[in-house]
């Protein structure tokens, strides 16, 4: 299905669809966050930004943009089933489903 940005407007002031957004960057990039530090890697691998527009930074052992880092996280992911392009950019379709499964 194919909205006009009209319409994509209008469902923004009458849903509830940034909230929703909201709601599952915040799940979402805090999720990640605990995950990092319960994995021991949150000197590492973080997730920074806006719960509608994050980004994981992947450091290197001198707290540099790790390319290898972030090679390696998304080879992992990639086993998982999980495309991981070094962001998220969730949408109201998001829902707890999804975000667990991200997560």
């Amino acid at each position: 299905m194919t909205y006009t940005a009209n319409e994509v407007l209008e469902i923004i002031e009458t849903t509830d669809a940034l909230e929703r957004m909201r709601q599952a960057g915040t799940e979402i990039f805090d999720g990640f966050n605990r995950i990092s530090e319960k994995a021991g890697l949150s000197d590492r691998y973080r997730c920074t930004g806006f719960p509608g527009r994050q980004l994981i930074q992947a450091l290197d052992a001198n707290g540099r943009p790790g390319q290898l880092e972030r090679r390696l996280l998304q080879q992992e992911a990639a086993r998982q089933g999980l495309f991981v392009f070094g962001g998220h950019n969730p949408s109201a379709a998001h829902d707890a489903k999804a975000v667990a499964r991200i997560l």
